[in-house]
């Protein structure tokens, strides 16, 4: 492969391994990286076949300030995304690149997005300097010889390189956890028109920022590629609800960071004899499929989340997924070899050692895991992992789930009368922070590849690419406070299921389920007594607060998404601003 040789000249490692994905190479890395004091392997009755890892203090965190995307228009970027032309950021990264990987071995990771042969899957190409990123990239993907034998038949693939930025010279001593605080940075090279995608990253070793998998393939670069090609990459959970009648549909939920998005692909609901089933937990690839109906794979072949927060009550499912053959990141250690984070337990553990590996009490000034400790794990180890989740045809959608985070305005859940009325919704979504609302269109924008408005108006558009059977739109409010006590209305978690079970009634038509139900500016609302609230302490006043469509809330509401729709220009798709329009004045009549 001519790519692989002029990287190997470029980065001039000591040595090359083209990684197989065989159990022997993948414990013979785990090895390596303990024998270099960055990973340790934990407790085998608690946690076989596991490791805890730990990252330089300074290497914990996506580095969005040095994320370029490199487009020949600079607009095709948008004002959302940090642009750079294209041949000023090539002549820098290679530059960084030069030599990057003296005295380590460069790993060549042959990898495909989907089920291997899916008509739906994309494929690529990683070089890296890090077995750590090796590792992941095995568990996430699907890697190795059975993905490079699909290459040699001049499949497309996607050059990806990636380097820690620390070559070693000399009597230079190795670092655990090799990386280039000072000097990093990541660019991803988008030319459509040419069907010309590549992706260089250099200087961290953690996370998406070196495993190209997740964001930068999934979703900054997937989301230009499915604009081309007609599909899109979008950042939802996939999971199906199934009815005590055995009725499944499948659902789409996009939901910003802390609002539970993989706890609800894994949720245990608390309504009798129904289920839900994950088939994703993070990224979704969505097509027309040849019926007209929307369908979705899901690109990854592991789960790498968030640990701090995951426990029994929060996310049963999650805590049963990674009792074994999981790498931890960034967690804390017990003395007797298991792992814990905030979160996991009401209390902590009387002695832990820390994500930096240094003693911990609950006396301690700092917390013992870092906010973004995370875990990798294989999918299909997942107690609730759906009998589809790797079918090559993926599952056919039936409804998006699109939240926020806010403590007023939003009811418990709300469904779009329209297509259209779902995207407008869906484009003012966000989260309540200390300098206001921060919103997040589709759950999506720090993560997509090109303007965002043509991605809102790409999304208005695909409208008229789906048949008959469109997907309805929810948007969901699990944080919604009772301005007395400024508790949250709804318990949420568990509870949420009874949220799905409406979902999955309206969608599938159920009988009643056009009943009791009230059309407000802002979409359908259900009543009080449309949801199953059998067996929750819960009064019906409590949830009454939950559901309200306060008047004077959405008039502020609607204001500060105008001044938003302004903040991103001239070019904002004028069929939200119509939607808007139409919203407060229907808002104004009541």
């Amino acid at each position: 492969m001519k790519w692989v040789e002029d990287m190997k000249a470029l980065l001039k490692p000591e040595n090359v391994h083209w990684v197989s994905g065989t159990k022997e190479e993948y414990n013979e890395l785990c090895d390596t990286m303990i024998s270099s004091g960055a990973m340790v392997r934990l407790n085998p009755e608690y946690r076989p076949d596991s490791y805890l890892v730990r990252t330089h203090p300074d290497d914990t965190m996506r580095i969005e300030n040095s994320t370029y995307i490199a487009t020949p228009n600079k607009k095709d970027a948008g004002p959302l995304n940090l642009w750079g032309e294209p041949a000023d950021l090539r002549k820098q990264i290679l530059a960084l690149l030069d030599g990057s990987m003296k005295g380590r071995t460069m790993y060549i990771i042959p990898f495909c997005m989907g089920p291997v042969g899916s008509t739906y899957a994309r494929y690529g190409v990683q070089v890296t300097d890090s077995p750590y990123v090796v590792l992941n990239m095995l568990v996430q993907t699907r890697a190795g010889t059975e993905v490079l034998s699909v290459l040699k038949e001049s499949q497309y693939f996607l050059p990806c390189v990636h380097s820690v930025g620390a070559p070693i010279t000399g009597e230079q001593k190795k670092e655990s956890w090799p990386c280039n605080p000072n000097k990093r940075m990541i660019v991803h090279f988008a030319d459509p028109n040419n069907n010309d995608y590549s992706v260089y990253s250099y200087g961290s070793g953690f996370g998406s920022n070196a495993i190209v998998c997740r964001i930068s393939y999934g979703l900054r670069l997937g989301s230009i590629m499915g604009r081309k090609q007609g599909w899109l990459a979008e950042r939802c959970a996939l999971f199906g609800i199934t009815s005590p009648e055995g009725k499944r549909i499948y659902v789409a939920a996009a939901l910003p960071k802390g609002c539970g998005k993989t706890a609800l692909s894994m949720l245990v609901p608390t309504v009798p004899g129904w289920t839900v089933r994950c088939v994703g937990d993070d990224i979704a690839w969505l097509y027309v499929g040849e019926d007209g109906g929307l369908w979705a794979i899901n690109p990854e072949a592991g789960f790498y989340d968030v640990a701090t927060g995951m426990s029994d009550f929060t996310n049963r499912a999650g805590v049963a997924t990674v009792q074994r053959n999981t790498i931890f990141t960034n967690v804390a250690m017990t003395p007797d070899g298991d792992v814990w984070w905030e979160g996991k337990t009401k209390t902590a553990p009387e002695k832990l050692i820390d994500w930096k590996g240094a003693e911990w009490t609950p006396a301690s000034t700092t917390s013992a895991s870092h906010p973004q400790s995370r875990f990798t794990v294989p999918a299909k180890q997942c107690p609730v992992i759906d009998p589809h989740w790797d079918n090559p045809n993926g599952v056919p959608i039936s409804a998006f789930i699109f939240g926020g985070k806010r403590k007023t305005t939003y009811p418990l859940v709300t469904e779009a009368a329209t297509w259209e009325q779902g995207v407008f919704l869906a484009s003012a979504i966000g989260s309540d922070t200390a300098n206001g609302v921060h919103r997040d269109p589709m759950a999506l924008t720090p993560f997509l590849g090109y303007n965002v408005n043509d991605y809102l108006q790409n999304w208005i558009n695909f409208r008229t690419q789906l048949g008959y059977n469109i997907p309805k739109i929810f948007v969901v409010n699990w944080f919604r406070e009772n301005p007395a006590t400024k508790a949250p209305f709804w318990p949420g978690f568990g509870e949420n299921s009874r949220i799905l079970k409406w979902v999955h009634q309206r969608t599938t038509g159920a009988t009643g389920a056009s009943e009791k139900v009230e059309n407000t500016p802002i979409g359908l609302i259900p009543s009080v007594s449309a949801l199953d609230l059998r067996g929750i302490d819960i009064s019906a006043q409590t949830v009454s607060g939950a559901l309200k469509v306060n008047k004077a809330e959405w008039a502020a509401e609607f204001e500060s998404i105008s001044q938003f729709y302004n903040t991103l220009g001239d070019d904002f798709p004028a069929a939200l601003k119509q939607q808007l329009k139409a919203a407060q004045e229907e808002m104004n009549n009541l």
